[in-house]
């Protein structure tokens, strides 16, 4: 995937062998990319482009911008219902369709018996695997050593229940040791995810790292 907005010379190649850090100092430049990006997320329209094979793509649906670390959400809206939409389809699957049958119509017996024990009439909604799946609160556990890898695995569940997005990670650095960033770049690498990282200010340069400068005078070094 390749990034590019009018007001910087160069594109972004989220397929290049190092991860691309953008950094930007000039904060008018930054609070405009970072506006632009938001409201083509909401699906407005703005100036930044992002394509693939020289194909343009819609933002709001392949790009995801991570700018919140502290903490670090795995259970995100969207991704628990892409989560629970799949487990809905496994549960109709030929292995489970008997069984997920044979627990609804339990349940719906259940309900029943129990609503005879009010002196009321009871109404029931009609359940359904995807309405049972999400009565039980679905979620992702949050529990990790290391935010690199909290943010590998997000990554991974994306892409397997969403699709492939760029991944456009802001000011990660000012809460990661340089260390745990490296091997975090290593493994975007290795497992070809589209990521480019946008930081205010410069940092030590690392291995995995390809950098781009924009200063506050709008100098662009490369």
């Amino acid at each position: 995937m390749k990034f590019c907005y009018p007001e910087i010379k160069s594109t972004f190649d989220s397929d290049a062998r190092k991860v691309n850090t953008i950094v930007i100092e000039n904060q008018r430049l930054l609070r405009e990319l970072l506006q632009d990006i938001h409201c083509q997320i909401n699906g407005d329209s703005g100036n930044a482009v992002l394509s693939d094979q020289d194909s343009p793509l819609p933002i709001s649906r392949n790009l995801e911008l991570l700018d919140c670390f502290v903490p670090f959400e795995l259970n995100k809206k969207a991704l628990l219902n892409k989560l629970i939409g799949k487990l809905a389809k496994e549960a109709v699957s030929e292995e489970y369709y008997m069984e997920t049958r044979e627990l609804l119509g339990q349940i719906e017996s259940y309900l029943m018996k129990l609503s005879q024990e009010v002196n009321c009439t009871v109404g029931f909604s009609n359940i359904t695997e995807e309405s049972l799946i999400k009565s039980v609160g679905v979620e992702i556990p949050e529990e990790y050593d290391s935010l690199g890898e909290k943010i590998i695995d997000y990554m991974e569940l994306v892409y397997e229940l969403i699709g492939k997005k760029l991944f456009l990670l802001y000011n990660l650095r000012c809460v990661m040791v340089d260390e745990e960033t490296n091997m975090l770049m290593k493994t975007i690498l290795d497992h070809s995810f589209h990521c480019i990282m946008i930081e205010n200010h410069e940092y030590e340069l690392l291995e995995f790292e390809k950098r781009y400068i924009i200063d506050k005078d709008l100098c662009e070094i490369s």
